[in-house]
């Protein structure tokens, strides 16, 4: 079978209520080719067997609670995320990431990993959120669901089509900001906003995931300087490289830096270093921003996002709101 046809079989099994129903109730899962039931005791989980009937090679799911995990999605540091059905909804797909077995027993990782769930628990439903689901340990393993977002990451979409023309940039950015104010009000600031982390669904509205990087407001305000900068380095503001703490106008800067990515099709920011970034971000005679550095776009979309990303906090626009008003009536005049 080809792999790309195998991969798509993972993610969506002929009968995933049947499938998921059959795990639970009986500990098999029924073979793909032939139907037969596949005993899954001793076989270990995100691995592959051979049907006893057939000799199809199918896939093994790992259990974690009621999570019936099928296939990878994704990696980080400590925690591998899989696409994933649950013992009561069947069909229904989770996004599940699982703390790496090396991280198991250490209590640094895991406080990590519960604190990131722990802090999308406490957000509320957004439109351009990705919803949190459950978290916790169970069959020993440290897990955290979320909804699972069909679509492509903005990372993907542009290394695989290109820049986005300055109407559907303007959207995009707008729902980014609607979805940082409302963590904002429930008191945090996202601190992670990069390519990687926003999500176009098929209706092309954007979905912020991952809170890894996310503080309580007055924690990113007074930052102390450690040993580690984390972030994307082509979207770090420069208080973070400075370690002057973080606010709201540190996060425009890191939407700048994204809006131009956008716009452009390539990053303002470029280094195989994090050294190499740094130096750039927080250059005090960085070449003036121009229209031609954005050559596709208008006058006024050249200034916003230059002022987004100016090097200087005071510079920038003080607050999401407004950045977004401003963003906002450009998008509304353009429309118009």
């Amino acid at each position: 079978m080809p792999i790309k046809s195998f991969i798509t079989r993972l993610i969506n099994p002929a009968n995933p209520r049947k499938y998921v129903r059959s795990y639970f109730s009986e500990g098999t899962v029924p073979c793909e080719k032939c139907g037969h039931a596949i005993s899954m005791d001793g076989l270990a989980g995100l691995s592959f067997t051979r049907c006893p009937k057939c000799n199809y090679k199918n896939f093994v799911p790992l259990k974690v609670g009621d999570f019936l995990l099928c296939i990878p999605i994704g990696a980080g540091g400590m925690a591998s995320a899989y696409k994933a059905y649950h013992r009561e909804t069947g069909d229904k797909v989770y996004a599940v990431k699982i703390l790496m077995e090396e991280h198991i027993q250490n209590e640094s990782a895991i406080a990590s990993f519960l604190g990131e769930a722990e802090i999308h628990k406490q957000i509320p439903a957004h439109p351009h959120i990705v919803n949190y689901i459950d978290s916790g340990q169970q069959d020993g393993r440290y897990f955290y669901a979320m909804e699972f977002v069909e679509g492509m990451r903005l990372l993907t979409r542009l290394e695989s089509k290109g820049r986005f023309e300055e109407l559907e940039a303007l959207r995009i950015l707008t729902q980014v900001l609607s979805a940082l104010q409302h963590i904002y009000d429930q008191g945090y600031l996202y601190r992670d906003l990069s390519a990687g982390n926003v999500i176009v669904n098929p209706k092309g509205e954007a979905v912020l995931i991952d809170f890894g990087l996310t503080l309580p407001i007055e924690e990113a305000l007074e930052l102390e300087p450690t040993k580690f900068i984390d972030g994307t380095v082509e979207f770090i503001p420069p208080e973070r490289l400075f370690r002057t703490g973080e606010d709201q106008a540190s996060l425009i800067y890191s939407l700048g830096m994204l809006a131009f990515y956008m716009l452009r099709g390539e990053p303002l920011i470029k280094a195989s270093s994090l050294v190499g970034a740094a130096k750039k971000h927080v250059a005090k005679l960085r070449v003036s921003f121009t229209s031609a550095m954005l050559p596709e776009c208008s006058r006024e979309v050249v200034d916003i996002v230059g002022r987004m990303i100016r090097t200087r906090h005071e510079d920038r626009y003080q607050t999401f709101t407004e950045a977004f008003d401003v963003l906002s009536a450009l998008l509304e005049k353009l429309e118009g």
